[in-house]
């Protein structure tokens, strides 16, 4: 099952947010993304933040969380110990040379590049 994401970080509720008044300079805490983008296939139109948190999520990007709706960002190296594990597929991966996701909701929800991959592409469609 693919969950959209419904907090921040922090654990606080996403509110969805009309881009149009959106400031210039919103980017997607999760992917980089400028949220006013014109990519082809990219809802410029809404976005999805936390005020308290000045944390914000593309539609892409808010469309996949772990099971406990927080989303699953970018995880730095050094934070993981290795072997770290995707909670997808349960490989055990040497955190210090693999692309591992996380979210912060205190579960170690970690997922390999290529798990997220999957969830990503079936959460667009």
């Amino acid at each position: 099952t693919i969950l959209p994401a419904t907090r921040c970080p922090a654990g606080h509720a996403l509110i969805e947010a009309n881009t149009n008044a959106a400031p210039s300079t919103l980017f997607c805490d999760c992917c980089g993304m400028h949220i006013k983008s014109s990519t082809p296939g990219f809802n410029a139109k809404s976005c999805f933040g936390c005020r308290v948190c000045d944390f914000d999520l593309c539609t892409r990007c808010s469309k996949v969380s772990c099971p406990q709706g927080m989303p699953l960002l970018p995880v730095p190296i050094q934070t993981l110990g290795s072997p770290a594990q995707c909670f997808i597929c349960h490989q055990q991966y040497d955190s210090r040379i693999a692309n591992m996701r996380g979210c912060a909701c205190g579960i170690n929800h970690h997922t390999c590049s290529g798990c997220y991959a999957v969830k990503y592409a079936a959460a667009q469609k």
